[in-house]
């Protein structure tokens, strides 16, 4: 199962991840999870509250491709994505991580290396979740703000998209563009539960046919972050947390 949440920058996509993982650890979820972070500001093991990878998928790009030469001097019984994932972990960029007792391993894209383009960065991170995918029951991957890295076909398929977005009409019209642009360059959704994050007691969500989860403002995020603590020392019984117990379900029926 892939899962993705995405949206306008500082919607708190990251910190949703990192809680929904979290929880999942509660729950003491028993398949093999891979956590991506596709954001280039690379925060995702800070909300974790775990030691990132030793290496980005930016810094060893060149020495992680999957052309047609590399697949055809494969030793034999060595699939392509065992290739890949042997390569990963000695160039310490596929990292072993632990929350509470839940293991899962931790990918992160890093920053492009041109001004002001994440294209070969992300044709790389595409190459490679495409080998890789199949050897985990769960992905979870946290995008980058904005469109460009859906209309660059980083994933093939999302089994349930998360648009992120908070109360404000800019952040509404951009959670609503990350599904229509990954309907228009070919991903195949599965399903699509928006998020509205940071939500007042008096907000009511845009009528839709699926599933809508809304999380209220949370003050004590807001204190962690400023004290430099990761997002999952939130109280076990904060609101935020059982917001996102319908998307943690979801995960769970699945494994």
């Amino acid at each position: 199962m892939i899962i993705a949440v995405a949206g306008k920058g500082g919607t708190g996509k990251t910190s949703l991840l990192a809680l929904i993982l979290d929880e999942l650890a509660r729950l003491r979820y028993p398949g093999r999870i891979l956590a991506v972070d596709g954001d280039p500001a690379q925060t995702l093991s800070l909300a974790l509250g775990v030691a990132a990878p030793l290496a980005t998928i930016a810094d060893v790009r060149e020495a992680t491709s999957l052309d047609a030469r590399t697949i055809h001097s494969l030793p034999a019984g060595m699939t392509p994505a065992g290739y890949l994932l042997t390569q990963l972990r000695q160039a310490g960029v596929l990292a072993p991580s632990r929350l509470r007792s839940l293991r899962f391993e931790l990918l992160v894209m890093g920053a492009g290396t041109g001004p002001g383009c994440y294209c070969q960065v992300n044709a790389a991170l595409k190459s490679i979740l495409a080998g890789l995918v199949s050897r985990y029951d769960l992905v979870l991957v946290d995008n980058d703000a904005g469109l460009e890295h859906l209309s660059r076909y980083r994933l093939g398929r999302i089994d349930l998209l998360l648009p992120v977005a908070t109360p404000t009409r800019a952040a509404q019209l951009v959670a609503g563009r990350v599904v229509e642009t990954a309907r228009a360059v070919g991903i195949e959704l599965g399903d699509v539960w928006p998020i509205y994050n940071q939500t007042p007691l008096t907000f009511i969500p845009p009528e839709t046919s699926g599933p809508v989860v809304v999380i209220p403002r949370a003050l004590e995020m807001v204190r962690l972050e400023q004290r430099g603590r990761p997002v999952v020392d939130l109280s076990d019984d904060d609101p935020v947390r059982e917001a996102l117990r319908g998307i943690v379900e979801r995960v769970r029926s699945c494994v």
